[in-house]
């Protein structure tokens, strides 16, 4: 491990603003932007300590589900749905990192993003077929699906944010 870490060098940012430049600070304004930048580095450790394990999950989970909407959007047998059932199918064979490297917060960033754009891709064909489809099983068994994992995944991100944020008086 490298001393002193990320988040040591975080604290002491925060530290000497708050015991060294805060005193000597009296305009409202600049002492705004000192809150304002002790929140944001609160923010950056937080994701440093939890950003890279939401991200696998979220990826974990996005695997997991992808594949059924792929499926799903190639039996409807629509132009728009087979093309994007391709894309969804790339995605998954794509490599986003060399085998054995290390999982980078940008590396898991990026491919959390294009999995998740593909999932909003799928969601709105879902929508939009939801006049011809609702009575059929497989169709609301897929939405519900889609739903929890929405709901998961805005519950695994919001302690990126309450975290950093909740108790640490007013923010710009």
């Amino acid at each position: 491990m490298i001393y002193p870490t990320v988040i040591d060098l975080l604290r002491t940012i925060d530290g000497n603003l708050v015991s060294k430049v805060e005193p000597s600070v009296a305009d409202m304004s600049a002492r705004s932007a000192i809150a304002t930048i002790r929140h944001i580095l609160r923010h950056v450790r937080v994701r440093v300590e939890r950003e890279g394990q939401i991200l696998t999950d979220d990826i974990v989970e996005l695997r997991s589900l992808l594949p059924t909407l792929e499926k799903d959007l190639r039996r409807q047998n629509e132009a728009e749905g087979v093309a994007l059932a391709s894309a969804i199918g790339e995605s998954l064979r794509r490599v986003y990192r060399p085998k054995g490297s290390y999982p980078d917060l940008v590396s898991l960033a990026e491919e959390a993003h294009a999995l998740r754009e593909l999932l909003q891709a799928a969601l709105q064909l879902l929508i939009r077929g939801e006049s011809k489809r609702a009575q059929e099983p497989g169709y609301l068994a897929l939405r519900s699906q889609v739903r929890s994992y929405i709901t998961t995944q805005v519950e695994r991100q919001s302690p990126l944010v309450e975290l950093a944020f909740t108790g640490f008086g007013p923010r710009r």
